[in-house]
């Protein structure tokens, strides 16, 4: 066993126990190793730079080469092995948290409110981390009970402060980038209409607000620019709109355009046009010819 097989199984160990002192130092290590796998790989790269470029010339654009961002794959030089446990059941994070999401619901624990919401915040930035780091985790959270356990944050939203609220919403985005198909269970779960209600009361505060507009600015991305939108005005039944999908996407699922997402957000929120016309004008996200 190497010593990272041994960090993660004392650290996965630790949150099964169901001792709040032990959850918690388990959420605090696998904090601390996202982290510092991070630091290690800006580091690896910047030395790897400036061995290149000691004269100084093309400093500037190698260090705007740090800020892209790239997964890592199994040949990685720092996050290699770590991508390798990450397929497997026994070392997998998502895993871990989303038993700890569980436990910490105040719906479904039956103990009552013996979790701080600290670990829920801790839980989700771990969780959120390993999303980005590991895209095949992010299937677990087409399982409907997984999708709707993040739901739970912000359906119950009376019971958690609004830290935790924004913590959540920003899991959705680490949840949904780039999953089609996490995506549609979303929507079919009613997460458009969940995010957009939690917006439109009086009683969410400015922050959670804030974080849901980002939110939404993500969910506005196209994910194709073919265009299906005929196929929906002719009101044909969504069998056999999957069908003309499945000619064009080997996945089966439906992609969305940026009109047709405007078009279901109308149905919850005002001024969606005037998001629209931001995200294209600013274009926080870069260029948007994309498929996914």
């Amino acid at each position: 066993m190497s010593e990272l097989e041994e960090y993660l199984n004392d650290s996965l160990s630790r949150l099964y126990t169901l001792e709040p002192s032990s959850i918690h130092d388990g959420l605090q290590r696998l904090d601390a190793l996202l982290g510092q796998l991070c630091v290690q790989t800006n580091n690896h790269k910047k030395s790897k730079m400036l061995s290149q470029y000691k004269d100084g010339r093309n400093l500037k654009s190698q260090y705007n080469h740090l800020k892209r961002w790239k997964v890592p794959d199994e040949d990685d030089a720092i996050f290699g092995e770590f991508i390798k446990l990450q397929n497997s059941f026994e070392y997998n994070i998502a895993t871990g948290m989303i038993f700890c999401l569980n436990q910490f619901n105040i719906k479904t624990n039956n103990k009552g409110n013996i979790y701080p919401q600290e670990f829920i915040l801790l839980a989700h930035k771990v969780l959120q981390g390993v999303l980005l780091l590991h895209p095949e985790s992010r299937n677990l959270f087409f399982r409907e009970a997984n999708m709707k356990l993040l739901l739970s944050f912000l359906v119950n939203y009376k019971h958690y402060m609004p830290s935790v609220q924004c913590s959540a919403v920003q899991t959705f985005v680490c949840c949904l980038v780039r999953s089609v198909k996490n995506l549609r269970k979303f929507e079919t779960l009613g997460g458009v209409e969940i995010t957009c209600n939690l917006f439109n009361k009086k009683s969410t505060s400015k922050e959670v607000k804030l974080k849901i507009l980002e939110f939404l600015f993500f969910y506005l991305i196209p994910e194709t620019n073919i265009n299906l939108e005929k196929s929906f005005e002719m009101d044909l039944d969504e069998s056999v709109i999957l069908n003309q999908s499945k000619h064009l996407y080997k996945d089966g699922y439906i992609r969305r355009t940026m009109k047709e997402k405007a078009a279901n957000l109308k149905q919850y929120i005002a001024n969606v046009d005037d998001l629209v016309q931001e995200l294209v004008t600013s274009k926080p996200f870069g260029e948007m010819n994309i498929e996914w």
